[in-house]
């Protein structure tokens, strides 16, 4: 996957792809324009949606929806000809995007419609909360003006006049814009690529182009009223004057353009994006700057020895990152095996196991890619490649290297995409890696699609396009963020990436990225107060580039943090050590009682006896099979039941009627048993401390269970007390000696009781029968069992 700025270029928007690159043309037209606490803000969304290009209004809507999601707000969108009288006031704040050039003209006169907006302006103009007032129509209050709103004029209240829009046609262009002393673009294209529609831009040199001159220029009138908070200038035309751009009276905020037209990593979108903290009141101040990496398009098909490399350059800098994991790779036209089809799983492929070490020391953040990144046997729109193509949209190729974006592959439904990623995710279980988050291969699915999947997963990392019920059919917008957003227009919680990857060699006519590029963006985002650097990298680039990115963002003051640290709690290190696979099996034999223990830690989404064994059980439970567990206090068995929990440690009986051997194995995602060193546990890595319950100066069964996929000797379990001799631990034999616990155990398996003494192994899945003696009453002993 090769996308590089997901973000609106007004008709053409730039998103490389292909063999190494995929570009992205979101066609977008012409100028165009939970439950809440005490702290929630209450937010409301106004837009325009008249005249011929009046869908853009709710689409910029969205995109402003989508970046409100950073905060703890309740956000309502609605077009402005459907507001109601003192809605404004119910606000914490309101913004309002005129992105049709005199919405009310193409509103009837005396209709409900137009009265609607008429109430809009007067509560904008009169209100006392906040209101932020993007691009056109401003003219409607300010032209208008009623002394009845609390001032003889416009700019006796407000301490500015407004001139209107000015741009090409009045000798201007302005195409940069000023903030915190940052030069961004003003809706530049910073890459033509191919299939663009330049339409009205201007070139700036080079492949960039100019596309949004425009500015609603003010005249401060009284500069004590009013707070210029970024400007926009020109470097294309000299004598364009340095204007305000957006700016501050009281309670009333006014941004000279639209923010979300031609966005790039480098845009005045950046600016837009801090400034709503202060317009909402958010209280957050500067933050530390965070960082963070994803490796990209990592399937069972890439080169080894190029992705251990690059994972150990970063864990030698102490930077934590992302794996965007394909889990299973398809090349069924034989692109790269000399014609002959292939399908590998990552599940126990040789790039698995150079992911695990890494993994298990908690530095990966794993995401989950996709199932096959491509679709069947479809040139979509390449070779059918995993990687290269598109997996949950349909595109096509044309002869100048543009892509046609049709909409949902064959079959595309909200339940289909919903089953092909539950689909991946438990192909990444089988390889015992837990996704925190999905990313959409090329960043492209249907909106049927993304409201499936978010079933699966809740958290998508990158960019995403968005579609909306007002525009044309096959329109959708693109975005990305500077921020996490907790709650987007689908509902999906962001992991934003924003600054691009390296792209040496690009697809035919798109866009160069390399490292001092990426370094650029991340020097511009650090203007958004709370962002979060992020960028991806294709493993096959090597060490060079990534060093250089690396050391760039470090050298700007940059701290990588762990991806998944965004999104939920990530695995510790002990969670994340896997059981042996070879020993995380169990035949159980019909019509034989069988103690048994578990060897590993389930998920804790798979923790009960139905998500363990009711896989690998046939018939009735109760009937067909069952399983007890035993109460040392009062010596008597429980049924565990489908619903109870099956804990490592703890011994259970079971059995089953059905005629023939059953494998008994554990979910995907089980872990080691967590295990913690001591000066009692014999082994360094630590020692699993098992309970047991003693006697009234007696003899006390108890029935436990081996907790670990190793076996290991018996005489290298220890026996701690609370007090007396074995206070500080001590063996079998001694705790036998000194009457407070039995040195042997019995194990019932195949008919008959096994005693397990002296240096005999304790197995995986062992349950078995262990006495503390009178001796032990009241000393509260426990097993040390070693993990190796």
């Amino acid at each position: 996957m090769r996308p590089i700025n997901l973000g609106l270029q007004s008709r053409s928007m730039g998103f490389p792809l292909g063999k190494a690159f995929l570009v992205f043309n979101l066609l977008i037209m012409l100028a165009f324009s939970g439950s809440a606490t005490a702290s929630t803000k209450k937010l409301l969304i106004l837009h325009d949606s008249s005249g011929p290009f009046g869908y853009l209004g709710k689409e910029y809507a969205i995109m402003l929806r989508n970046l409100l999601g950073h905060f703890d707000a309740n956000v309502t969108i609605l077009p402005a000809k459907s507001y109601t009288s003192g809605k404004i006031d119910q606000q914490d704040a309101t913004f309002y995007i005129g992105s049709t050039y005199d919405e009310p003209s193409y509103l009837a006169a005396g209709s409900q419609q137009r009265l609607n907006y008429d109430s809009f302006l007067h509560d904008a103009a009169t209100t006392t909360k906040t209101v932020a007032w993007i691009n056109y129509n401003l003219f409607k209050i300010a032209w208008e003006w009623k002394p009845a709103w609390g001032a003889n004029t416009f700019y006796e209240k407000m301490g500015y006049s407004l001139r209107g829009a000015i741009g090409p046609a009045d000798g201007y262009n302005f195409n940069r814009v000023k903030y915190k002393n940052v030069e961004l673009n003003k809706g530049v294209i910073s890459w033509v690529n191919p299939g663009s529609n330049l339409t009205g831009c201007t070139a700036e040199g080079g492949n960039a182009h100019a596309c949004a001159l425009e500015l609603n220029a003010i005249t401060v009138t009284d500069a004590s009223k009013v707070q210029i908070k970024a400007t926009a200038y020109s470097t294309l035309n000299l004598t364009t004057p340095e204007e305000p751009y957006i700016s501050r009276s009281g309670n009333f905020w006014f941004i000279g353009d639209m923010p979300f037209s031609y966005i790039s990593e480098e845009d005045r979108y950046l600016a837009f994006a801090d400034i709503l903290h202060d317009i909402i009141g958010s209280g957050i101040g500067q933050q530390p700057l965070k960082a963070i990496v994803r490796f990209e398009d990592v399937s069972a098909g890439v080169d080894p020895v190029s992705l251990e490399a690059v994972m150990s350059y970063l864990e030698s800098e102490n930077v934590p990152f992302a794996i965007a994991a394909i889990p299973i790779y398809k090349d069924p036209k034989g692109i790269q095996s000399s014609g002959t089809p292939v399908t590998i799983k990552l599940a126990n492929s040789d790039i698995d196991n150079i992911i695990m070490p890494f993994y298990q020391k908690g530095l990966v953040s794993m995401i989950a890619h996709g199932y096959t990144h491509q679709s069947g046997n479809l040139d979509n729109p390449y070779n059918a490649l995993s990687g290269d193509d598109f997996e949950f949209y349909r595109v096509t190729l044309n002869d100048d290297f543009s892509l046609n974006y049709l909409g949902g592959v064959p079959g595309d439904s909200s339940a289909w995409a919903k089953d092909r990623m539950t689909k991946s995710k438990q192909e990444l279980k089988t390889a015992n890696y837990e996704a925190f988050a999905w990313e959409a291969p090329h960043y492209f699915a249907t909106k049927a699609d993304y409201l499936g999947i978010k079933d699966v997963y809740s958290t998508h990392y990158g960019r995403m396009i968005y579609t909306s019920n007002e525009s044309p059919a096959g329109r959708f917008v693109g975005q990305f963020y500077p921020y996490v957003i907790r709650s987007d227009y689908y509902g999906y919680r962001q992991i934003p990436e924003n600054l691009g990857n390296i792209e040496p060699e690009p697809f035919l006519g798109y866009r160069p990225l390399f490292p001092a590029d990426l370094i650029r963006h991340a020097e511009k985002i650090k203007v958004v107060r709370d962002s979060v650097a992020s960028f991806f990298y294709h493993p096959f680039l090597g060490e060079g580039y990534l060093s250089e990115v690396v050391q760039g963002l470090k050298g700007l003051g940059y701290q990588f943090i762990k991806p998944c640290s965004l999104g939920h709690s990530c695995p510790t290190p002990e969670e994340v050590k896997l059981c042996d696979v070879n020993a995380s099996t169990l035949n159980v034999t019909s019509g034989n009682w069988q103690q048994i223990s578990l060897p590993c830690t389930p998920p804790s989404s798979a923790g009960t006896t139905k998500a363990i064994l009711g896989d690998d059980m046939d018939g009735i439970y109760g009937s067909d099979w069952a399983i007890y567990s035993y109460n040392p206090s009062n010596n008597t068995y429980t049924d565990v039941g489908l619903s109870g929990a099956l804990t490592p440690g703890v011994g259970y009986w079971i059995i089953h009627h059905n005629g023939s051997t059953a494998t008994l194995d554990l979910p995907a995602g089980s872990t080691q048993t967590p295990a913690t060193p001591s000066s009692q546990c014999a082994s360094s890595d630590g020692c699993y401390s098992l309970p047991l319950v003693s006697g009234s100066n007696q003899v006390r069964w108890n029935m436990s269970g081996h907790p670990f996929s190793k076996s290991i000797a018996l005489n290298r379990v220890r026996v701690v007390t609370n007090g007396g001799p074995c206070a500080n631990g001590c063996s079998l034999n001694q705790a036998k000696a000194e009457n407070i616990v039995e040195n042997k155990l019995w194990h019932f398996s195949g008919g008959s009781y096994q005693v397990i003494q002296g240096s005999a192994r304790l197995n995986p899945w062992d349950g078995f029968w262990i006495a503390v003696l009178a001796g032990g009453d009241g000393l509260e002993p426990t097993l040390q069992i070693p993990v190796n």
